[in-house]
């Protein structure tokens, strides 16, 4: 378990891509359920106001903006023609976001469990983590196209910009609460 948490973030600093990970269905679901179970816990921490999102509505958002991202970055990688690429693609892609869950983990306690209706410095430099968590991810999507897809880094960007965008819009269609 060690040796994939260095992997992922290995991925994560861009020193391998997704080519180093195994191609392996099971350890893609187990993954994902791993990702998923944790995306529901976090719905759990109260915000400042001590309230969660409702828990319908989160797991609908949960469930269709999965099927939706994962559907499109499938379509991606079959326009291109590289679908053996897909799975270990995407495995990288959960295995890095699971990773970098756990390290945001810390602040999102800190902003959920701290904030108050005063702004605080230790709440603004959460919010600005948060701000390098996103644009790290940026990054990392384009290292996982660039080398699953072969494209240009320029063309893999647009498309992590895309597919950014992409979820946002399903979150704000899904979850209007939370945006």
């Amino acid at each position: 378990m060690l040796a994939l948490f260095r992997l992922f973030f290995d991925i994560a600093l861009l020193r391998k891509g997704p080519q180093n990970v195994p191609y392996s269905p099971f350890l893609f679901v187990f993954l994902f359920t791993f990702a998923f179970a944790m995306d529901i816990a976090m719905n759990f921490i109260p915000g400042y106001d001590g309230k969660v999102l409702d828990f319908g509505i989160f797991i609908r958002y949960i469930v269709v903006a999965n099927v939706v991202i994962i559907t499109v970055i499938f379509l991606l990688f079959k326009f291109y023609g590289k679908t053996d690429r897909f799975l270990q693609s995407l495995t990288a892609i959960t295995g890095v976001e699971l990773t970098l869950k756990f390290i945001q983990l810390p602040a999102v306690f800190l902003v959920m469990n701290g904030a108050s209706n005063e702004p605080s410095m230790p709440i603004a430099l959460a919010g600005l983590f948060f701000m390098v968590i996103l644009g790290w991810y940026l990054i990392i999507y384009m290292h996982i196209f660039h080398i699953g897809l072969n494209l240009s880094k320029i063309n893999a960007g647009m498309l992590s910009f895309v597919i950014l965008i992409l979820s946002f819009v399903i979150k704000a269609l899904l979850v209007p609460v939370a945006t």
